[in-house]
């Protein structure tokens, strides 16, 4: 009987919790992502995503030379910036208004560079 109200407990916990699971897309997540592939930073080119990954490879290549690529190399240099410090850096850049600036940390607080390419500036 014990077994059988546990049982019954987890499928109900389990239950519950699935309703409440949304997936979503970040675009800063996104951003930051493809960013630090663009950048070449190794922790980011594993080919892991398939077409996703080939397409925006191909979609971003172009932008190697782009001077937000390079903002983004000088951060990583000046401080270390790598796998999940990209992700945390991600989750605290914000849009307002269709600008996206970081608020949360000082290392954030210059982000003309980033401000380009979530832009789409040239």
């Amino acid at each position: 009987m014990k077994q059988l109200i546990i049982s019954i407990l987890l499928a109900v916990i389990t239950m519950t919790s699935m309703a409440q699971i949304k997936p979503e897309v970040s675009e800063t997540v996104e951003l930051m992502s493809i960013l630090s592939r663009t950048a070449g930073f190794q922790e980011y080119r594993m080919d892991m995503g398939g077409l996703y990954t080939k397409d925006t490879e191909e979609w971003f290549a172009p932008h190697e030379k782009h001077p937000t690529v390079g903002y983004y190399q000088t951060l990583r240099a000046k401080h270390g910036i790598s796998h999940d410090a990209v992700m945390t850096m991600a989750i605290n850049i914000v849009a307002t208004n269709g600008t996206r600036y970081a608020e949360t940390h000082s290392l954030f607080h210059d982000t003309a560079g980033l401000q380009l390419m979530a832009d789409g500036s040239e």
